[in-house]
């Protein structure tokens, strides 16, 4: 089946194999593990910048054979519920930061008739959020009762010993060798979050490209401290 043109496209550095999973296999398991034509949903949560789009995204090109849509609420809540309109007619809908428009009722109320469109359709569904779904509130108590019936994961940040693992091989992705001692020096000096990670390498990538230099130590000072050679 062919994928839906998505209005957001999905970073092609985000996948399964370089998202270092630690104590987060068993949400790993379920998430390559959905079965198709039949009725799925699953909620993950946990703090901000902890891996969480990583995973959504992960998904939805894992099942390359579905039409599937991952949708960043942050970037399309502005468009109001009616960017919700038709979607039940797919088979993986992969909802990231879904907390910031819930209990809201023209949201609820959207969500409710998406949810019980998806599950007579045997679709599948993931969703995100910052905290716990049971304790967000709800303007419709039916929208409460069919996220509670989710299954729920809660999705753990990395031990500061897996961070630099997570380094390293997303520099490899990008073509780029990071030694372990200018991995360390990054870590002394960036934000220990997977956004911050991702933002950090893309901008020493477009450089060492740019000005064709290996990741010393000295040149990743100039590119992101703005500091001289």
């Amino acid at each position: 089946m062919k994928q839906i043109t998505l209005p957001f496209k999905i970073s092609r550095q985000y996948n399964f194999d370089n998202f270092i999973s630690a104590n987060n296999n068993l949400l790993i398991h379920n998430l390559k593990n959905l079965e198709k034509d039949i009725f799925q949903f699953i909620w993950i949560w946990g703090g901000s910048r902890i891996g969480k789009s990583h995973l959504l995204q992960s998904t939805c090109s894992y099942y390359k054979d579905y039409r599937a849509m991952y949708l960043p609420l942050k970037l399309y809540k502005e468009e109001g519920p009616r960017i919700l309109e038709g979607l039940s007619k797919i088979d993986l809908l992969v909802i990231d930061d879904i907390d910031l428009v819930i209990n809201q009722s023209s949201w609820d109320n959207m969500l409710f008739n998406l949810y019980n469109e998806l599950e007579s359709n045997e679709a599948s569904l993931l969703a995100s959020s910052s905290c716990p779904p049971i304790s967000i509130s709800y303007s419709l108590p039916d929208l409460r009762s069919r996220v509670l019936g989710a299954s729920i994961f809660h999705v753990k940040p990395l031990e500061d010993s897996l961070i630099k693992e997570v380094l390293v091989r997303q520099a490899q992705d990008r073509g780029m060798e990071l030694t372990e001692r200018t991995a360390q020096y990054l870590l002394n000096y960036i934000k220990r979050d997977m956004s911050d990670i991702s933002s950090c390498l893309d901008k020493l990538d477009l450089a060492s490209l740019t000005e064709k230099k290996k990741l010393t130590i000295p040149f990743v000072k100039s590119v992101l401290f703005d500091k001289q050679i």
